[in-house]
């Protein structure tokens, strides 16, 4: 039998005071299973991927970047929740 684990993924778009953008980016690419696909310097605008396997963990993450120091505004623009299957282990050691 498989065992299933969901993991879920949001992209949000954040708007970043010019003079804190690098601190920011910095920071967000510290963050696990984080990653910073677009910056654009001219507007302050970061695109950010973030995923967990708790969707708790996700929220907290998005929350804690509304927080963060020179950001100014947090925009979720996408949410999934994946389902991986993986072989049952006990089944893979019998075989």
């Amino acid at each position: 039998m498989s065992q299933f684990q969901p993991w879920f993924v949001c992209g949000v778009v954040l708007r970043v005071q010019p003079a804190r953008l690098a601190a920011v980016v910095q920071a967000l690419k510290a963050l696990p299973n984080a990653e910073v696909p677009a910056v654009e310097e001219r507007t302050g605008k970061v695109v950010a991927v973030l995923q967990a396997a708790e969707d708790q963990v996700l929220w907290r993450q998005v929350e804690n970047l509304c927080e963060m120091t020179g950001v100014v505004e947090v925009a979720l623009v996408y949410h999934q929740q994946d389902i991986e299957e993986f072989p049952d282990t006990e089944k893979s050691k019998e075989e």
